[in-house]
């Protein structure tokens, strides 16, 4: 279950998560490198999300 909530929460921000390395990096390779760095500490700080507040200000704060 858990697994699937945070799937589904990086599905529904993934096109943020893409803006953001877009304007970090020059390279496609480089771009999907850091878009799987954000991904994994994502995942590393899942167990501090809290469902009660907005997804939004957690995935930006953890990026």
């Amino acid at each position: 279950m858990m697994q699937h909530q945070f799937l589904t929460l990086i599905e529904e921000h993934s096109s943020a998560i893409n803006r953001v390395c877009r304007s970090f990096c020059h390279t496609a390779e480089d771009c999907e490198d850091l878009r799987q760095d954000i991904i994994l500490n994502l995942w590393l700080g899942w167990k501090n999300y809290r469902p009660t507040a907005k997804p939004v200000t957690w995935v930006w704060q953890a990026t």
